[in-house]
Formats: structure tokens, C-alpha cells, sequence
């Protein structure tokens, strides 16, 4: 069953990759590295390698990883919505073990996926139907950024 799960998981991030052509040229640079995401108090791990196309996902992997970033899944979840990582990894909410630099260049990487969903949705509900849309999306946004913040103290 995680097979089933990680090969799915792996297609959609990748689609929604191909959405944001910078985020895969800055994928392209961390060609050949390994970085292991492991959820805190649960056996779910993933192994992601990082290419120009994407990432490749796995939950086993015969060698050590380059990075290991370690996590509740609400700490990763914040990391998602939150502006800065600062706070997460100096307050140790994430941890990372191995190659730090590596660790912060994919968060980061992460965090500039820049979907222009509004276009997307516009091709099928029409521009104004998609500005409302977009606009719920980023109040909503904004909401789960606060409330993570709020219950994270």
C-alpha cells in the first residue's frame, strides 16, 4: 500500500511541479541528492531526489540520505504556509540532520512554487469565476498560516 500511496503522491507533485517551470530549473540543481522527510511519531518516510524534471519518491532507500529533515506534520504544514522556516527549525519543531545547507536550499526551493492558479481555473470557469476563487484561496491561505502560527504557541 505505501508503494501505491508514494507513486501517487509522486505523480501529483510532479504535475503541479511542471505548472511552475523555475521550481523544476531549481530542482535541476540538486540532481543526485537525497533528502529523507520523516514524520514524527509515525513510520511515514519518503525519500525525495531532486531533478530537473522533478523529484523521484520512495519510501526505502539503500543508501544514506544527503538530508534528513524530521517532523510532526503540522510542523511541515506550517513550513508550507509560513513566510519564514526561521522559527521552525531554530524553535526545533523541524530538525535537520546531514547536510543543512541542502536541507534550506529544498525548503526554500519549496517555498517559491508559484502556481498562477487563477490562470489555470480561468481556461474552465471563465476570469471572473476564478478571481473569486483565487481570492477565497488566499484568505483561506492566510487563515491557515495564522491559525498554525496561533496553535504553535
Amino acid at each position: 500500500m505505501t508503494n501505491i500511496l508514494t507513486s501517487i503522491a509522486e505523480e501529483l507533485s510532479n504535475r503541479l511541479l511542471r505548472l511552475d517551470p523555475e521550481t523544476l530549473e531549481r530542482f535541476a540543481d540538486l540532481d543526485g541528492k537525497v533528502v529523507l522527510i520523516r514524520l514524527k511519531d509515525s513510520s511515514l518516510k519518503f525519500y525525495i531526489r531532486p531533478f530537473g524534471g522533478g523529484f523521484r519518491m520512495s519510501h526505502e532507500w539503500d543508501k544514506a540520505p544527503d538530508v534528513t529533515l524530521t517532523g510532526s506534520a503540522f510542523a511541515f504544514a506550517k513550513l508550507a504556509t509560513s513566510e519564514s522556516d526561521t522559527d521552525l527549525f531554530f524553535k526545533r519543531e523541524i530538525l535537520i540532520e546531514g547536510d543543512t545547507a541542502l536541507g534550506r536550499r529544498f525548503s526554500h526551493i519549496l517555498k517559491k512554487l508559484d502556481i498562477d492558479w487563477e490562470e489555470i481555473a480561468s481556461h474552465y470557469v471563465g476570469d471572473v469565476v476564478a478571481h473569486q476563487f483565487g481570492n477565497i484561496a488566499r484568505d483561506a491561505r492566510q487563515w491557515t498560516s495564522d491559525a498554525a502560527e496561533t496553535l504553535g504557541k
